[in-house]
């Protein structure tokens, strides 16, 4: 696991967030942890607590913008930015491997999600009701993530 090694007491409460949400199972909601993807990458997190799961998330929601991404990938990369952004605010501070900041990679995925040729940006595009409280989840979440350096 990398984190910082200051935040040990924080980390107890990223450690029950987690693992109170990662029971979810056959969810679809508004919320970034409340989906299937969600509760899968949430177990993995808590399992190995290694960074580089969510790094490998990022990565596989970076496709190039004339390739389709498809919903899983997407509402993986959320879960990741969601669980990188909470880790920073309780003071966790996630990093990679090599100690770098994941902020970057988790705001570059979540703006590729936002795009064109993204399946969950047209799944949420088709709810009219819910689809504008989804697109401003992903900009408080982005906003958060680029006030984390």
């Amino acid at each position: 696991m990398f984190v910082n090694a200051a935040a040990d007491s924080s980390l107890v409460v990223l450690e029950s967030m987690v693992s109170g949400a990662s029971g979810l199972m056959g969810t679809w909601d508004l919320g970034h942890l409340a989906n299937d993807e969600a509760a899968e990458l949430q177990a993995e997190f808590e399992a190995d607590r290694d960074a580089r799961i969510f790094l490998a998330a990022f990565a596989a929601a970076t496709l190039p913008t004339e390739v389709y991404l498809e919903r899983p990938e997407a509402q993986r990369a959320v879960a990741a930015a969601h669980l990188l952004a909470e880790s920073h605010r309780l003071g966790a501070g996630i990093r990679g491997p090599a100690g770098e900041d994941l902020c970057r990679p988790a705001i570059h995925a979540l703006r590729r999600i936002r795009q064109d040729q993204s399946e969950l940006q047209e799944l949420w595009d088709e709810s009219p009701s819910d689809g504008p409280q989804w697109r401003a989840g992903m900009d408080r979440l982005i906003h958060d993530l680029q006030h984390q350096n």
